[in-house]
């Protein structure tokens, strides 16, 4: 196998090594539970409690309703 191969096939297995890295750990209030106190950077999402989505985890969720688009809307945590 030649160095070539050799770089190629090792970038392969990192990006899929990579590619499948469960990140879940890492979300700070992943069911929205700490209304104001949690990382979430939210823009046009409202905090929702009802039933509507019966396999949501803990009592919250995220939405956006505006009639049809999300416009400027986003959510994610971090700096």
């Amino acid at each position: 196998m030649n160095r070539i191969s050799l770089f190629v096939a090792a970038m392969a297995c990192s990006v899929i090594t990579w590619a499948q890295t469960d990140m879940t750990d890492r979300i700070s209030d992943p069911d929205f539970e700490q209304e104001g106190r949690s990382q979430w950077k939210t823009n046009s999402f409202g905090r929702q409690g009802n039933n509507v989505f019966p396999l949501k985890h803990g009592n919250y969720y995220r939405e956006v309703w505006s009639g049809g688009t999300a416009g400027n809307a986003y959510i994610y945590q971090g700096s």
